[in-house]
């Protein structure tokens, strides 16, 4: 991966973050924690308002359990 400032070209659908948390049983805070994220980064992501960087949707992918795909929705 190239700069922390790359970023993913899309949001990510609606809710799909979300999703994927709670079947994990996991709050905000948590994946912030484990991603090394802000936690209003992924309360943003879940809104649809931010686009992920590479890294923190790498980590969060990481965290989840998840590719890169499934995280998309793809």
């Amino acid at each position: 991966m190239s700069g922390e400032g790359d970023r993913v070209r899309r949001r990510l659908p609606d809710g799909r973050l979300r999703k994927l948390r709670l079947e994990r049983e996991l709050s905000q805070l948590e994946v912030a924690i484990k991603a090394e994220v802000d936690v209003g980064t992924i309360s943003r992501l879940e809104l649809g308002l931010h686009y992920p960087s590479l890294r923190s949707a790498w980590r969060i992918c990481k965290v989840l359990g998840v590719s890169f795909d499934q995280l998309k929705g793809e």
